[in-house]
Parts: structure tokens; sequence; C-alpha cells
């Protein structure tokens, strides 16, 4: 286990810091790679799935180095706690609701919520926890890695991340 440091920003390596929970399971010698897990969200940390995930490793680590990183805001990374239970049990899926009265509802939760996360966290945070601030993370930890190229396998949101990986870095 290690924190890891990143720029708040990628665009101002400079600037301020936030950092990064990685987990890094050794593979079986010799090794092919490094896996990267991310298992979805978004808001769930990664790295306690490394207790769950006994048959994932049995697959992977005689090839890999599995790597676990608590994304930016989550977990044991520089985290954003702002979000109060009884706010996340009163939103709905936009499926569910059936008035715009009930979208307006909704509407305002959410802005209660955005607006607790400012006061707490700053409007420069929070403008830096999106899936792309994720998908350079997840590079800044394969350079640091001393690796050429990283794989990943992700459930649910980690899906998503993934993608953007990919898309940033072909």
């Amino acid at each position: 286990c290690a924190a890891f440091e990143v720029p708040l920003d990628h665009d101002d390596p400079d600037g301020k810091t936030l950092e990064l929970a990685v987990l890094r399971i050794a593979g079986e010698q010799p090794v092919e790679g490094v896996m990267m897990f991310n298992p979805g969200g978004p808001g769930i940390p990664t790295l306690p799935q490394a207790q769950v995930m006994e048959g994932f490793f049995d697959v992977v680590a005689p090839h890999h180095d599995v790597v676990l990183v608590d994304n930016r805001g989550v977990g044991q990374s520089t985290p954003v706690d702002c979000v109060e239970l009884e706010d996340v049990a009163d939103i709905e899926f936009a499926e569910n609701l059936e008035s715009v009265a009930e979208v307006e509802a909704q509407q305002r939760i959410v802005e209660r919520v955005l607006s607790r996360c400012r006061d707490l966290v700053g409007d420069e945070r929070l403008r830096h926890l999106g899936t792309t601030d994720v998908a350079r993370d997840m590079d800044a930890v394969r350079d640091a890695l001393e690796v050429e190229q990283l794989s990943f396998v992700g459930g649910s949101y980690g899906t998503v991340q993934g993608y953007v990986y990919a898309q940033l870095f072909p």
C-alpha cells in the first residue's frame, strides 16, 4: 500500500496536489504486465475490494501484478465527504419520476448537496473530481510503475473509467 501524490489539476502539475491510495499485489513471476481494477460506483472505494476478489486474483495473478486505486475523492484517497445519507435515500432514478414537481424536488436535493460540497470542499476541488481526472490519475500511476501499457478491468462505472482512459491514452 502507498499514498501516491497527483496534481489536483493535471494541466497545472506544479499546483495543488492530492493523494491517491494505491495497493499493488504482486503476481507470480515472471509477470506479463500490470492490471488495474475498479469495481465501479462512482464513489465506491476500490481498496476494500481486495478482500473479496480471491477468484479474480487466482486467474490474474499468474500473469499480472494487480493494482487497486481509490479514485480521487473516495475511500483512503483524499476524500470528499459532503453527502448525507438522507440525501442519497431521497434521490430517485429519473425513470421513477412522474411529474414536473417530482423532477423539481429532485433538483432541489441535488442543489442542496452541491451547495454543501462547495462549502466543505470548494469549487476548485469539485471541478477536478471527474472521470477525465481519474483517467489521468490512472496514467500517472502507470507511469510511476514504469510500465509501458496498462491492462484494466472495470465494473459498472469502472467500465466508463476504462473507456475514458482508452480514449485519452490509446
